[in-house]
This record gives structure tokens, C-alpha cells and sequence, in this order.
């Protein structure tokens, strides 16, 4: 979508001076007076393509997708972003319910982020109070399913 979006398929890497660095993402802070600039998404894109080139190989549009954490992907539905890319990351998402935008596609982002977290720090997704429990795990499973069928 977003290659079609930018008519670019190297979009990751030419957007660098596009939407990533857009004057709306910049702010000043009204308590310390200082300019703030949110850049994550460039951020990202710039850390991926070091460590590819870091490797030895070279630092294509397909490798640095392939580095992006949920974290990227995730921050395409804040508000700042998606204004910029005028909704286009919601349309990826061809199959879901009428009612959903970003809001929701968000929320449910930041709960398959909180799981891998749980797993990933090897926290217990399927214990409440000392007694086995797998409703979370159910849960998480029905919202995961529906959000990508």
C-alpha cells in the first residue's frame, strides 16, 4: 500500500527526506521552551540500514522492511504518521469490520507488542494466581486471527 501510496517501491529508503523528516512532526515544548522532532520512524529505517551495511550486504528496500521491529510498524498508526500517509496504512488491513480505524488497529498492535514482550522476557502468559489459565492466550489468539483474516 505505502509502495503504491509513494509510487515508489523503494519507499523505506527514498522517504528519508519525505514524510519521515515532514515539518508537522516537529514541535517546541511549551514547559522547556526546546524544539522536539518526532523522528522514530526515520530513526529506524537509518539503524537498519547501518546494521545491513554493518554485514557486508547491500541495503535494499526488501532488508531493511525485514529489520523493522513491531515497534515501526506500530508508530504508522499514531496520529502524527498516519496524517502524514493520509490513512493508507488502515487500507492494508482489506477484511476488517467497519468500526475499525486506527484507534482500534492501534490498540490491537500495541496487545500482540505486549505479548511478544511477555514471551520474549519469558513472563507467564498462561498462569493466573498460581492455577493454569489460558484465557489470555485464547484471547489473544481470537483478536490476532480476526485482525489478519
Amino acid at each position: 500500500m505505502l509502495e503504491r501510496h509513494f509510487s515508489d517501491r523503494n519507499w523505506i529508503i527514498n522517504q528519508k527526506t519525505g514524510f519521515m523528516v515532514a515539518s508537522s512532526l516537529s514541535y517546541t515544548n511549551k514547559r522547556t521552551k526546546k524544539k522536539v522532532t518526532n523522528d522514530y520512524i526515520l530513526k529506524e529505517v537509518l539503524k537498519a540500514e547501518k546494521k545491513i551495511a554493518e554485514r557486508g550486504v547491500k541495503v535494499t528496500t526488501g532488508r531493511v522492511i525485514a529489520e523493522q521491529t513491531l515497534g515501526f510498524w506500530n508508530s504508522f498508526y499514531e496520529k502524527h504518521h498516519y496524517a502524514l500517509l493520509a490513512g493508507v496504512p488502515c487500507r492494508i488491513f482489506k477484511k476488517l469490520s467497519s468500526g475499525y480505524g486506527r484507534e482500534e488497529i492501534n490498540d490491537i498492535i500495541m496487545q500482540v507488542r505486549e505479548l511478544r514482550n511477555r514471551i520474549n522476557h519469558n513472563e507467564p502468559i498462561c498462569f493466573v494466581n498460581r492455577k493454569c489459565d489460558f484465557s489470555y492466550v485464547k484471547d489473544m489468539y481470537t483478536i490476532i486471527s480476526n485482525f489478519l483474516t
